[in-house]
């Protein structure tokens, strides 16, 4: 089995498409499936002043019902903020 993991390469141009929107950050996120069994959440941060990557994040989901969804986006979602609140 392979596993791709994209890299998201272009954090430029979400940047930019986040300044036309009067954003700071930028999230650009991912979902991956290499296995029934399993699948990831991946979430890159962009800051849109330096049009960089700040941080990346992965969350794994075990389990395709919406119980186990709904608790990996919470998750991103709090690593997301703590990130931010912690600058």
């Amino acid at each position: 089995m392979i596993f791709f993991q994209a890299q998201f390469s272009h954090h430029d141009l979400a940047a930019k498409l986040g300044e036309q929107f009067g954003a700071d950050w930028v999230i650009v996120g991912q979902h991956s499936k290499p296995s029934f069994l399993y699948s990831y959440l991946i979430a890159n941060l962009v800051e849109v002043k330096s049009q960089k990557l700040v941080s990346r994040f992965e969350i794994e989901l075990k389990g395709n019902h919406a119980r186990v969804t709904q608790h990996g986006v919470a998750a991103l979602a709090d690593k997301i903020a703590n990130r931010l609140i912690g600058q």
